[in-house]
Parts: structure tokens; sequence; C-alpha cells
């Protein structure tokens, strides 16, 4: 599985942008990591 990491920066509109991206990638078989 493909490991990714994300990190947002920036106002809640970004912050809101991210989560929707991260569902997605989900969605896609992608494993969601901690952003060290």
């Amino acid at each position: 599985m493909t490991r990714v990491a994300l990190t947002t920066l920036g106002c809640k509109v970004n912050q809101y942008e991210s989560a929707e991206i991260i569902e997605d990638l989900k969605k896609r078989g992608f494993d969601i990591v901690p952003f060290d």
C-alpha cells in the first residue's frame, strides 16, 4: 500500500480541503501516515 503524509498550512479553507483530499486518498487505497 502506498503511504501518504499531508500537512496543512493556512486558513480553515485549507484545512477543509486537506480533509477532503485525505478522504479521497483513503478511498483510492492510500495509507495516510503522520507528517514528520
